[in-house]
């Protein structure tokens, strides 16, 4: 079945299933590690009880619903319906069996697109072929963070990218030898998908973002989400730039799913609770700043954006909330100056690109930054007058971000020392120890980017 038929009948489903929760699980290792905690829920059908994996459990549960036991129905338990036809018998026991047994079957899960003018997402269920064994990924930063994380790089037989913005290739040189298929990483070119995948047949499936803009159009030969369904390619919306650890868990879980990369996600994801769980206990006690987000030249972000997350991840509140886009051009929108909407603090999340890179050192045109973004940007704020305005990295995982967004906020709570800590050990666990964060600079304040700007 389409993806796009399956939405129409999954929005009432996704609402309890979204509203039911995760507790926290304790994961016994069968490779003889310690075991793992996650706190975080595998959006399948068929996991039945709604926690981290598909296994005998699930069938229990199953069973108990089929039976009609008190308290077990499909309206408590909805992703008890492994096959997703409205109805809880045999055939569900049999999907999770063949899942449980590595056997190849559909599986359906939830997909998450954004709808910025009603809500954050808009989610639906789609069906995917299980297991998977190569795809066509996304090749933004925060996406090839995901493939690294749950050891994906063997799966991915193709990306899509920005010919001014490939793969960096320290961090990920698999990827950054990889030509792209499509003119971003919005869109995809079919002559080049169906070139692909008649090189690999064994691609099966499209990994995007969950930015309703992604695989949107059929202009100058694009393909489409509803097109790549066509022609046999499911397509995987995941919240790769999710900053919860709840929602980039679940994030993490489908992968590993998917991928039968289990493992590797289990670890990752307690990484990430462990690394936030550090930086909650510095803020914990903060009365909370008012803080924006930018990631463009001529604007800041608003409450739908996943810059806006960081920041607020980093312990702020925002001063305005809107949701009818995730970024405003602040020409359209003069009253962000008014007073009560002013924030006390600014964080500017730019990847490198045109301005330079950030792994190599000063290897950001700071000066640059300063005509357009910060000067040319922002002096209007009072942020700018009292050099409350801070430049992080966008090409950095996500995780990182959040920890540089803190030293931005709370400097006398969070040192960069710390935020360079977590830092490394990211790049060490997950990147191969690709580059030594001690020898780079991932933030500059509003001080630097200024006397920057004075140089003649």
């Amino acid at each position: 079945m389409n993806a796009s038929m399956v939405k129409l009948i999954a929005i009432g489903v996704v609402v309890i299933v979204a509203a039911a929760g995760v507790t926290v699980f304790l994961v016994t290792r069968d490779d003889g590690k310690s075991s793992v905690s996650i706190d975080a829920a595998l959006e399948v059908y068929g996991n039945a009880d709604n926690d981290y994996k598909i296994d005998a459990n699930d069938k229990d549960v199953i069973q108990k619903v089929i039976d009609g036991d008190e308290g077990y129905n499909l309206e408590k338990y909805p992703l008890a319906d492994a096959n997703y036809d409205g109805e809880v018998n045999q055939a569900d026991l049999d999907v999770v069996d063949k899942i449980i047994n590595g056997e190849s079957t559909t599986v359906y899960h939830i997909n998450y697109i954004t709808n910025t003018e009603q809500s954050r997402y808009n989610p639906y269920v789609a069906d995917t072929k299980w297991p998977i064994a190569k795809c066509i990924g996304n090749g933004t930063a925060n996406a090839l963070v995901c493939y690294m994380m749950v050891g994906l790089q063997d799966k991915i037989s193709a990306i899509n990218y920005s010919a001014g913005s490939p793969p960096d290739a320290t961090l990920y040189p698999a990827f950054h030898e990889m030509p792209s298929l499509g003119t971003s990483s919005m869109y995809l070119t079919a002559s080049l998908v169906t070139a692909a995948v008649a090189a690999d047949t064994s691609i099966t499936a499209v990994i995007t973002a969950d930015n309703k803009s992604y695989l949107s159009s059929t202009a100058s030969g694009r393909i489409d989400e509803a097109g790549l369904e066509d022609i046999g390619l499911d397509v995987i919306r995941i919240r790769h730039a999710a900053v919860d650890a709840k929602d980039f868990g679940s994030t993490l879980l489908l992968l590993g799913f998917l991928f039968q990369k289990e493992s590797n996600a289990y670890d990752a994801i307690e990484w990430i609770q462990n690394a936030y769980g550090k930086l909650n206990d510095k803020i914990k006690d903060v009365t909370p700043l008012k803080a924006l987000a930018a990631s463009g030249d001529n604007g800041v972000s608003g409450t739908n954006s996943d810059y806006s997350d960081v920041v607020k991840g980093a312990g702020a509140v925002l001063p305005w909330n809107q949701y009818d886009k995730s970024s405003y051009a602040l020409a359209d929108i003069p009253w962000v100056y008014d007073e009560d909407k002013q924030p006390d603090k600014i964080v500017m999340i730019r990847t490198g690109g045109s301005y330079g890179s950030w792994y190599v050192p000063d290897g950001m045109d700071l000066k640059k930054f300063d005509d357009t973004c910060l000067t040319g940007q922002f002096s209007a704020f009072r942020a700018y007058t009292e050099n409350n305005i801070y430049l992080i990295s966008g090409d950095m995982p996500i995780v990182a971000r959040v920890m540089y967004a803190a030293v931005a906020l709370y400097p006398d709570l969070v040192s960069e020392d710390f935020a360079d800590e977590i830092h490394q050990d990211f790049v060490d666990t997950f990147l191969g120890s690709s580059y030594n964060v001690s020898e780079l600079q991932f933030i500059h304040t509003s001080q630097e980017i200024k006397a920057a700007g004075a140089v003649a």
